[in-house]
């Protein structure tokens, strides 16, 4: 291909070039411009030959000499002329238009948080363990916190009992008409009761009993998805609608469901028997479904990112499903035969009714701490958090205790 080139030849007298608008003159032999031998920025280790043309700090140099080496151009006249000397910075141009935001970067880890309630009450300890220990009615299995009061499901005693829990003071203890019952909610409104043979809605202010509604063979375990009432019983799950009792159902989940929890979006139903952790829309459909290795499943707790299944086996495993794509993150030891897991915002509880012990689990599965039960006073089956403390269930001992 063929380059296009300027070659200008003066005389030894002097050398006067006019090139971007700018004149230089030179004392030299006669030197020849031609800008095909252009030769880019000064190399101090390049040898540079006649009419070689280079350039430094923003001005352009010819070369005068054969053998030009490691003469900077700007400080050896003798060895180079200039063509051309940068000009004066323009103006700045206009601002261009904003680009198109950026895609959203990793989510970071979750920063430290602080329950007002612990802060108000100097909760500053990880568990009480001066024996505050208080009477209920017969073999307490499931509790629930209204935002004032607690309330105890005494499944012995086919009764419910509600304690403030800044004394441990009863202010009642309700009859069920000797339905056994054997777990209990709070939906915001209302009070309902999974007993042996229904589900009982009651009111809160005075434990009187509103409806009882047909909700499957033997209910164990309820859950609240904002709207309605899910109730894990022996033939499948069932929904029943907070407002006026409506029941849909039974949805399939494994066989014999033990255990039932909310995630915000999606129902998970655990199953004894044969070990599934079955994930459901709240229209009922089978959204996924895990299948787990010996050990019943027992009871859940949520953390906001995390379902905690509880294992109910001799190892006593604790296991943590991300619930957005059901992944086992992992499998921790929380003593034998564990029955009770809880969320209190900042860590999970479980009991163990064998060990006489209840454990505190970071969101990692580390443990945090783990407190050891008088074995002739208490029996931990369940778990309860009132927003400051965390409450223990002895159900062979008819009492409850508060960490």
């Amino acid at each position: 291909m063929k380059q296009n080139f300027v070659r200008y030849t003066v005389g030894a007298a002097f050398l006067a070039l006019s090139l971007l608008g700018g004149v230089t003159t030179v004392q030299a032999e006669a030197v020849s411009l031609d800008m095909a031998k252009f030769r880019g920025a000064w190399d101090a280790a390049v040898s540079y030959g006649r009419g070689h043309i280079v350039s430094q700090g923003g001005a352009s140099y010819i070369s005068l000499q054969k053998k030009n080496l490691n003469h900077a151009p700007e400080n050896s006249p003798d060895q180079w002329a200039v063509l051309a000397v940068a000009g004066t910075n323009g103006k700045d141009g206009k601002d261009g238009k904003d680009g198109k935001d950026g895609k959203d970067g990793a989510k970071g880890d979750t920063g430290a948080s602080f329950n007002p309630l612990r802060i108000a009450a100097k909760r500053w300890y990880g568990a009480s363990r001066t024996g505050l220990t208080y009477p209920v009615g017969d073999g307490p299995v499931a509790g629930a916190f209204d935002g004032s009061f607690l309330w105890i499901a005494n499944h012995d005693g086919a009764s419910v009992t509600k304690l403030r829990p800044s004394d441990g003071s009863i202010q009642g203890t309700y009859s069920l008409d000797g339905a056994k019952p054997n777990d209990v909610l709070f939906d915001g409104g209302y009070l309902w009761v999974a007993t042996d043979t229904a589900l009982v809605q009651m009111n809160v202010a005075d434990g009187s009993l509103l409806r009882s509604v047909s909700a499957g063979t033997g209910p164990v375990s309820l859950a609240f998805d904002g709207e309605s009432v899910w109730v894990a019983s022996a033939d499948g799950a069932y929904k029943v609608k907070s407002a006026d009792g409506a029941v849909t159902g039974p949805y399939h989940a494994g066989d014999k469901p033990a255990g039932i929890g909310f995630d915000g979006t999606h129902v998970w139903v655990a199953s004894g028997p044969d070990s599934t952790f079955t994930k459901l829309t709240t229209s009922g459909a089978e959204a996924g479904a895990i299948h787990w290795a010996g050990g019943n499943l027992k009871s859940m707790a949520f953390d906001g990112e995390s379902m905690w299944v509880l294992k109910s086996d001799p190892e006593g495993k604790l296991t943590q499903v991300r619930v957005g794509d059901a992944n086992t993150l992992g499998n921790y030891l929380v003593g034998a035969n564990p029955t009770g897991v809880v969320f209190d915002g900042v860590h999970v509880w479980a009991c163990s009714s064998e060990g006489h012990t209840v454990t505190k689990l970071n969101l990692d599965g580390s443990v945090a701490a783990s407190y050891a039960l008088d074995a002739g006073t208490t029996s931990p089956y369940a778990l309860v958090f009132d927003g400051v403390n965390v409450w223990v269930l002895n159900k062979d001992n008819d009492t409850v205790s508060k960490l």
